[in-house]
């Protein structure tokens, strides 16, 4: 009887453990690790389990992995992969992917190996479906402004809101038009949409612009200024809001 009831003791006070440790790895970043402190939980289940039948304690270790799948769809929604008769786990980078597309994926990390740390890129604030905020993710390169992307501070709003006007129907505007606000920006690319902008031909036969980089499916183009000023890159430029 005594030991009954030190083993209900135990239950009562390492239960909340084990549920602890689950809840922990099912929104952990990492997913090695949540497998790691999933495994630790389940041993943990085993030494809390009443009675002594391995029936007892498959049954539930079963109930805890079940417990812990919830938890992870919960936290992470899909996450793993089906080809044919194979399953692999779904990266960061799948995810990733399936929020931003391949195109614009592919386009911004080339972006990133080609240009400077420091270099940023002008886009319709209102163009792309919101695949450009992604290109500034992934590529680490700041953008000019987003319409999505608002400050908090008052002072940050105020100059957020004076460039989301500057820019406005900048795919509608003139290769000329947009030239002139590059060179006030001190900004050498302009990334464009097909979908936005309709045709790329304006820009093709520009001789303002070069064609720095395209997708692979041609949905997003860079192009860059050809013309630059005289000791343009000495003044500072614009700093990410």
């Amino acid at each position: 009887m005594a030991c009954l009831k030190a083993r209900d003791n135990r239950l009562v006070s390492g239960g909340p453990s084990v549920l602890y440790l689950l809840l922990t790895a099912a929104f952990m970043p990492v997913l090695p690790m949540n497998i790691m402190i999933m495994a630790l939980a389940a041993l943990l289940c085993c030494e809390y389990l009443p009675g002594q039948n391995i029936r007892g304690k498959f049954v539930y270790l079963a109930y805890t992995g079940c417990m812990a799948g919830i938890l992870l769809c919960a936290g992470y929604g899909k996450f793993f992969n089906v080809h044919g008769h194979s399953v692999s786990i779904r990266s960061g980078k799948d995810a990733l992917i399936r929020s931003c597309t391949e195109d614009i994926y592919g386009l911004a990390n080339d972006f990133r190996d080609l240009t400077e740390k420091d270099e940023m890129f002008l886009a319709d604030p209102y163009a792309g479906t919101g695949k450009t905020e992604w290109f500034q993710v992934i590529s680490q390169r700041s953008g000019y402004v987003f319409w999505k992307t608002v400050p908090s501070s008052k002072r940050s709003i105020e100059e957020w809101f004076n460039r989301l006007m500057r820019t406005q129907n900048l795919c509608e505007k003139s290769c000329a038009e947009v030239y002139g606000l590059l060179n006030e920006m001190d900004i050498d690319y302009l990334l464009i949409d097909r979908e936005s902008y309709q045709s790329y031909e304006q820009y093709e036969n520009s001789e303002l612009f070069e064609l720095f980089l395209r997708s692979d499916n041609d949905t997003f183009r860079v192009y860059k200024k050809t013309v630059k000023e005289e000791g343009r890159h000495g003044t500072p430029k614009f700093q990410k809001i």
